[in-house]
């Protein structure tokens, strides 16, 4: 229940953020199914993961945006905290506006805390993000969209066995567009 309070609050504060311009928020529902299923396999594992995105239409057919991985959990009693933050552009080949396929790519940084500890030593890292994805934005109605996705993301990784997003990555976003 804890977490469906603190998805709905983000995805709150995201929305009412947004102007009244071609512009869309979205919240990724993917990571939170890793986190609940990565925490179900251990009592000891805790995870909430959030991944919202923004993303502003800046020409026919062409959008500009980011996106935000925040993890944060705890494994065997140790707190840990994992921040990606990637900035993206999109292709949309069959629209002049942001709904159909799309193509697109991000570059951005990832950092990941263990106990608190940055330190490569202790068990965190800083470092790069690159990704490729393609999709579909389909809109139910003139305000809410789905949008299925696969990303193949090269990040960093913590190398302790909890989930961060590298390699082959699902998607599945649900958001509104202004």
């Amino acid at each position: 229940m804890k977490k469906s309070i603190v998805i709905l609050f983000t995805f709150a504060v995201l929305t009412s953020a947004v102007s009244a311009q071609k512009m869309s928020v979205s919240l990724d529902v993917m990571p939170l199914v890793k986190g609940i299923d990565w925490g179900d396999d251990d009592k000891n594992n805790s995870l909430i993961a959030l991944a919202p995105n923004f993303e502003y239409l800046f020409s026919a057919g062409f959008t500009l945006g980011g996106s935000v991985d925040l993890y944060i959990g705890q494994v065997s009693d140790v707190d840990f905290l994992y921040f990606g933050l990637t900035a993206q552009g999109r292709w949309y080949p069959s629209s002049q506006g942001m709904s159909g396929f799309f193509i697109g790519g991000g570059l951005g940084f990832n950092a990941f805390s263990l106990d608190g500890e940055f330190d490569k030593k202790k068990g965190g890292f800083m470092g790069l993000v690159i990704s490729i994805e393609g999709g579909y934005k389909a809109m139910l109605n003139s305000k809410f969209f789905i949008e299925p996705s696969m990303a193949y993301v090269y990040a960093k990784e913590s190398g302790k066995g909890i989930p961060t997003p590298s390699g082959w990555q699902a998607g599945l976003s649900a958001g509104m567009a202004f």
